[in-house]
């Protein structure tokens, strides 16, 4: 496993439709060498050069600013940084046991009728009191105040890992959404290409035909051939619509203008590829962690397992709680200054004091106390549960880099052998040797070989992306 994702790094920096025939000299411009680093198209479809306009620009989206308009106005991320809120003001709530309330208070009573005296007896009264002045008062629950805080705090810990996780999660689907459109604008300009030359052999069959040394059998084939790779040209941009709006609803913009993805000239500044396959090249002398696997630098990283221990040993901690709480006693304490009188402002000064301790034996604290081992046990069997999970995850995402690596050189394989067989089929028809059968099954071919390598470079890099965010990276 090391040793094959050591070798991808200096992959990534290949041309998207590079062949073995590139290395017999000159080419002629065609399919199989389109460049697709910088390719952007108009609302037509039309390829752009370097300049664009205003307007153009404000479409264009780089992966940089995906990322972040992901973060800042995704609605995940907006939900995970309000429940972080709340947990924040649970913890704050939390701290306050140790803290005693102040209150004012100012209030009057009045009793006018009967009074029932020491001996029984009912008398007819009427009588009235007033209040008024400051209080201080404590109710400290010894079991709470102790635990509860601290428990607390892990949950908002657990929190902070979990909007962690959320961030990781929003990028890593922003970047595939991006990667979703970039490949759906690639097919567009294959497609682009391959009509331009479907119309150029139409071209010389009608000329041909007119000039009476072709069949009108095989104009009217080229004719059929034009209009097949045109319908390839309007589903290719249907399908580059649909990435566009799908990209643009995850960043909470708007899916009906023409958004369009940027690709920089090379793959590694805006994938990270060689980066990335660096910090994964496990099998490296001068890699820090190079004697731990993948799942173990997944152990480490991944903020889910973070949250996950921080939930257990909250969850510790109120099992303790609840277990001592019949032991732990309450206290309350109070004290009262003002005036006392039979009118508001008419009164003497008065200060009162209150001192109390309890203890609460009720049954129900044995079932307290059974729940909360219970849900410590449950938050163990969570965290084993979503190690074996990201384990899984590692292995799949791992097996997928390789696969995506291996599809690669198969479709880069298939390129060259399309290209070679396109270009002799368009040698042999020029000189009248060769069919025109063989010419449109050549360009036929040639066109489903540039769409599998366009396809397999972009699934490489969304293969590290989903390898880095099993493993916990930040990209």
């Amino acid at each position: 496993m090391s040793h094959r994702l050591g070798t991808l790094g200096p992959l990534l920096g290949l041309c998207i439709l590079l062949s073995a025939a590139s290395c017999r000299g000159p080419r002629r411009e065609g399919l199989a060498e389109t460049d697709f680093s910088n390719v952007h198209l108009d609302s037509n479809g039309r390829k752009g050069g370097q300049s664009q306009s205003t307007e153009a620009l404000g479409r264009l989206l780089q992966l940089d600013q995906v990322l972040d308009l992901a973060v800042n106005q995704g609605l995940d991320m907006a939900l995970a940084r309000t429940r972080l809120s709340i947990s924040a003001a649970e913890a704050q709530m939390a701290r306050a046991a140790w803290i005693p309330e102040l209150s004012f208070s100012a209030d009057t009573w009045h009793n006018d009728g009967s009074v029932q005296a020491t001996d029984g007896i009912f008398s007819p009264q009427n009588k009235r009191n007033a209040r008024e002045g400051v209080g201080l008062s404590l109710e400290l629950d010894l079991a709470d105040a102790l635990f509860a805080p601290r428990a607390a705090n892990e949950r908002l810990a657990a929190q902070r890992s979990l909007t962690d996780a959320a961030r990781q999660s929003t990028r890593q689907r922003a970047a595939i959404l991006f990667l979703n459109l970039l490949e759906a604008q690639f097919e567009v300009e294959i497609a682009f290409e391959a009509r331009s030359h479907a119309q150029e052999l139409e071209r010389v069959e009608g000329a041909r035909f007119e000039g009476g040394a072709g069949l009108e059998v095989n104009y009217q084939r080229a004719v059929a051939h034009t209009a097949q790779v045109s319908a390839l040209v309007v589903e290719a941009d249907r399908r580059r619509s649909v990435a566009a709006a799908r990209l643009a609803m995850h960043l909470d913009l708007d899916p009906g203008r023409d958004w369009q993805a940027q690709a920089p000239l090379t793959l590694e500044q805006w994938a990270g590829g060689d980066d990335l396959m660096a910090e994964l090249d496990l099998g490296g002398e001068d890699s820090e962690e190079g004697d731990l696997s993948l799942a173990e630098r997944a152990r480490l990283q991944r903020p889910e397992l973070a949250a996950a221990q921080a939930r257990v040993r909250a969850a510790r901690l109120e099992a303790r709680g609840e277990s001592r709480r019949w032991l732990l006693p309450t206290f309350q304490a109070s004290v009262f200054e003002g005036e006392f009188g039979p009118e508001l402002g008419e009164g003497s000064d008065s200060m009162v004091h209150a001192l109390g301790v309890s203890w609460n034996l009720g049954l129900g604290m044995a079932g307290q106390a059974k729940r909360a081992r219970a849900r410590e046990a449950q938050a163990v069997l969570e965290l084993a549960q979503l190690r074996r999970l990201i384990e899984a995850q590692v292995a799949e995402a791992g097996a997928g880099l390789e696969a995506a690596v291996s599809r690669h050189d198969l479709a880069q394989a298939r390129l060259s052998a399309a290209d070679a067989g396109a270009r002799l089929a368009e040698e042999r028809h020029a000189a009248g040797a060769g069919l025109l059968l063989e010419a449109l099954a050549a360009q036929s071919d040639l066109v489903g070989a540039s769409m599998a390598v366009a396809r397999a470079r972009v699934d490489r890099l969304r293969a590290t992306w989903i390898l880095a965010r099993a493993l916990g990276q930040n990209r």
